[in-house]
């Protein structure tokens, strides 16, 4: 397990919440917009930390952090993430976990055991796209069993949504309401073009504003998701 990436305190990536954001190199998927494409390939000119460092800070600093988000790439690759994410909960620090939700059966595992405090599931676009979005081929009912299990409740939750035209239109969008049907938290999120993975998506430009607003007017349109709102708009 490689920890590549480490930020002391952030406001944006737990709402409500100060955290420590900790990213996991790897990742099972080849998004062409990934933002974290270096994180993902474990670029050597990345630093490496060492875990009992960042505990160290997270035991100097409990006073104002309340909790530790895990990030990636994708956590969920690594088979030492159970215990990765019990040193933080037995030092007595929220946890979140960002995720693509491919690994269903650890997730469960995570929940069942009571390691997780919060679940941000990406939910790339409509599944008949999916392939396109995550740059391969990949057995989507997996993607459907985690989330029928955070719309179980178990866990407090959100799923969110990068808004990469092209890859995700009103079309997708509505698509995607249809299958999260029933969630408690929606996000649609702005895509940052500059730092994306393929050339191809530093070139597109992302929604405007007045472009995803109508979007959002559209899928609020009736009461199948309890919350949608945007992020970085």
């Amino acid at each position: 397990m490689e920890i590549l990436g480490f930020i002391e305190n952030s406001l944006i990536d737990w709402d409500g919440k100060i955290s420590a954001v900790i990213f996991l190199g790897g990742c099972n998927f080849k998004c062409p917009y990934c933002q974290n494409y270096l994180i993902v390939k474990r670029d050597k000119a990345l630093r490496r930390y060492q875990l009992l460092d960042l505990l160290e800070y997270l035991k100097n600093n409990r006073k104002f952090i309340d909790g530790v988000v895990i990030s990636g790439g994708e956590p969920l690759i690594y088979p030492g993430i159970f215990d990765f994410i019990r040193t933080f909960k037995e030092e007595g620090f929220l946890v979140k976990l960002d995720t693509n939700g491919y690994f269903y059966f650890n997730l469960l595992s995570l929940i069942k055991e009571n390691l997780l405090d919060y679940v941000a599931m990406d939910i790339k676009t409509s599944f008949k796209k999916y392939h396109k979005a995550v740059g391969r081929k990949i057995e989507i009912s997996l993607i459907k069993d985690s989330i029928e299990l955070l719309k179980e409740g178990r866990v407090d939750y959100e799923f969110r949504t990068t808004l990469v035209p092209k890859l995700v239109t009103k079309e997708d969008l509505l698509s995607i309401k249809e299958e999260i049907s029933g969630a408690k938290r929606w996000v649609l999120q702005k895509f940052v073009n500059q730092n994306a993975k393929s050339k191809i998506y530093q070139r597109i430009e992302p929604y405007s504003k007045e472009e995803v607003e109508r979007f959002l007017s559209l899928l609020k349109s009736d009461n199948k998701i309890k919350e949608i709102y945007l992020r970085g708009y």
